[in-house]
Parts: C-alpha cells; structure tokens; sequence
C-alpha cells in the first residue's frame, strides 16, 4: 500500500516551485489508525488473526475458548488479562461472548445482564473513555441463546457509543452442531467490523 513517484516529474515540480517562488504546501503525515481490542471467547479467538490483518492499526486480543462472562468478573482472569490493553487511546473495543451463557449451558450465569452492563461500565472507567466505543458481536442464533442477544441487542440500543454488528449469516463449522465460524466466515466479519470501527468513529 505505497504510493510511488517517477523521479522526473518531481525534479520539474520542484525547478518549476523554485523559479515561480510559490513553496508547495507540505502534505501533513497520516496518524496511525488506534489500537482495538477483542475479547471474548472462542468465536472471538477464531476472528482475532483475520481482524488482525483486516485492520490497518494495532488489534490486541484477550480471549479464550469456553468462557462464561463471570470470568470478566473484577477479580477474575480475563479481566486481569485485559486491563494492560485499555490503558492507551483505542479506536474501539470488539466484544464477542455468550454462547458458554446460553440456556441450558452448565457454564452460565443467572444474572447476565448485571454482568455485561457492569462489564461495559467496567471498560470504559478502566480505559478512561466514557465515550469508547464498543462493537458486540450477535452470538450464535440459538433459541437457547435468545436472552443473551436480547441483552446485548438492548444495552448496544440504548448506548450512544455502542453498536450491534450482525454475525448470524455468517459461515459456521457445521451449524447447528459445531457453532464456530469458518475461515472464510471469519475474514467477511473482520471487514465488517472494520467497517464498524470507521461508522461508529464518525457518530
């Protein structure tokens, strides 16, 4: 992704500059895209290479197959895992959790929705960033997952700074059996949620 001149023409720009005595403005230099960070369980361990090369800056992510959210828990070890990386200027935060708190899971929690919101809560103060925005990825289209995306569907609604972003069609392992996103399925969310960032930046 560079921009190459031929060497010619810039010699007569700068003879032509020098003889008029009309300096060319100097082009400020691009800033970086900011750092994002994605955390979540194992969809999110599958995207975060693909988010990765899909995203122009720095993409850090804190994720582990399996997971209820209670491991989000102030105290507890994805929290810990996570705080090194809010303590910067972030373009956002990628949120992709929910399946080990489906109905029926013998991971999940009873209070979900106290959790996330204190989650999200949590983030913000830790980053500093009332305003950082939050990408939350749908979870799988499970009737038994129907709470949880209702209550992440509600807070990202209600939140100024927050977005829902569609992963329901995307290509899954062997749905409904195996849940996990393919490859493939994989490299379509990342751009999409590249997409996000520069949507949700502009709000």
């Amino acid at each position: 992704m560079s921009v190459s001149r031929a060497l010619k023409p810039l010699r007569i720009l700068v003879l032509t500059s020098a003889i008029s005595c009309v300096a060319s403005p100097a082009q400020p230099t691009p800033l970086p895209p900011l750092p994002l960070v994605l955390t979540g369980q194992s969809q999110a361990v599958i995207l975060g290479p693909h988010l990765a090369r899909a995203y122009h800056g720095p993409v850090t992510t804190v994720a582990e197959s399996g997971l209820s959210i209670a491991f989000w828990s102030a105290e507890d070890r994805l929290w810990r895992q996570l705080i090194p990386s809010l303590h910067q200027p972030l373009a956002a935060l990628v949120f992709w959790q929910g399946e080990s708190d489906c109905a029926g899971t013998s991971t999940a929690v009873p209070d979900y929705a106290a959790r996330f919101g204190d989650l999200m809560s949590r983030i913000r103060r830790e980053a500093d960033a009332p305003s950082l925005p939050v990408l939350v990825v749908t979870v799988t289209p499970l009737a038994a997952c129907a709470n949880v995306r209702q209550i992440q569907a509600e807070w990202t609604r209600e939140d100024a700074h927050a977005t829902l972003v569609a992963a329901d069609e995307i290509p899954r392992v062997d749905f409904p059996a195996d849940i996990h996103i393919t490859d493939a399925g994989a490299e379509v969310l990342a751009h999409r949620l590249v997409a996000a960032v520069t949507t949700i930046g502009d709000r």
